[in-house]
């Protein structure tokens, strides 16, 4: 799992600083590139990542597809208690009335957060944007919270229990995830199962 994600994280988690680029390279991906050429098998998520795991050196032959899999409490419906909690909680506008986009991952640049944020300021019909996920000291959330008003709304919930996130999902008209490094990340099934186009890179 995340192969990609080793193999594109200078790139995805824009390392530019020569130390940071040292560092890669030498904690993260000598270390497995080692560990993978010496490994009996490796599961990759789907076909598309085998190209990417040759160029790390393990043999074909040693590459089996493994996909993910979704967890069923996922192709349920929230109750109605749960909705009402979520819209709560979160102070979430009608979603019947304005397009819910949502969003759940790490907030770290190869999850793409920098890119989906600073799309969304240019989005000028209104919108609900919920992003799902630990909150982390280097994002400014406050000033997205205070661009927001009753017609385009940022909110940010932190972390969120799995019945927060079937909820949500329920109350969202499509979930974006813009990364830069995921292959075929489980968030994007889980979505697909709550019934969510998505909109994904």
């Amino acid at each position: 799992h995340g192969f990609n994600e080793i193999i594109v994280g200078k790139e995805a988690y824009k390392l530019n600083k020569w130390y940071e680029t040292f560092a890669w390279e030498n904690l993260i991906q000598k270390p497995f590139s080692f560990v993978v050429q010496n490994a009996s098998k490796i599961f990759a998520l789907s076909k598309y990542e085998i190209d990417d795991i040759l160029t790390v050196g393990v043999k074909r032959e040693n590459i089996e597809i493994v996909t993910n899999g979704v967890n069923e409490y996922y192709l349920e419906s929230p109750t109605e208690e749960e909705i009402a909690k979520v819209h709560a909680k979160f102070i979430l506008g009608s979603s019947k009335s304005i397009p819910t986009f949502v969003f759940l991952g790490n907030h770290t640049r190869n999850k793409g957060i920098d890119f989906l944020l600073s799309s969304f300021l240019k989005v000028d019909t209104p919108f609900q944007l919920i992003v799902c996920g630990k909150k982390r000291s280097e994002i400014d959330y406050g000033y997205f919270e205070s661009l927001s008003d009753p017609s385009r709304k940022f909110i940010f919930t932190d972390m969120v229990d799995e019945w927060e996130i079937r909820a949500l999902f329920a109350e969202s008209h499509f979930f974006v995830y813009g990364t830069f490094a995921d292959t075929l990340p489980l968030v994007i099934l889980e979505a697909m199962s709550s019934g969510l186009p998505i909109i994904a890179s």
